[in-house]
């Protein structure tokens, strides 16, 4: 007999093996700009960090600040979050919205490698 597991213990589990697999840090250089992946203390969600090599690169940044998501901006250094309860599962928190996706480690890698590649061809 299989037991199905419900879509919320379907995205603990892709948490939990993420956190085994990842950890709560990664960092890595992709086309001269240094890219963070950090987990956050309290609810676990992920959060990902460019630190742009030149502020001259940023130069277009307030146009496609909404295309990226960005909720950081200082300096030179951007971030998104993965915590937006409409469509995150954020795995320590009390309650999360139905059908929401936890965001791994891979998938904030392609999200600032894309963002990088926006910044850099623009």
């Amino acid at each position: 007999m299989t037991i199905e597991m419900t879509w919320e213990e379907q995205e603990r589990r892709r948490y939990y093996e993420d956190l085994e697999l990842n950890g709560n840090y990664k960092s890595f250089d992709y086309r001269g700009q240094f890219c963070e992946i950090k987990r956050d203390n309290t609810l676990h969600y992920l959060c990902g960090y460019i630190t742009v090599a030149s502020n001259d690169l940023l130069s277009s940044f307030s146009d496609l600040e909404n295309k990226w998501n960005i909720t950081f901006h200082s300096g030179n250094k951007i971030g998104i979050d993965c915590a937006h309860g409409h469509c995150d599962f954020i795995p320590n928190h009390y309650i999360n919205m139905p059908n929401t996706t936890y965001k791994n480690f891979d998938w904030v890698e392609a999200e600032l490698k894309r963002i990088v590649d926006d910044i850099c061809e623009n």
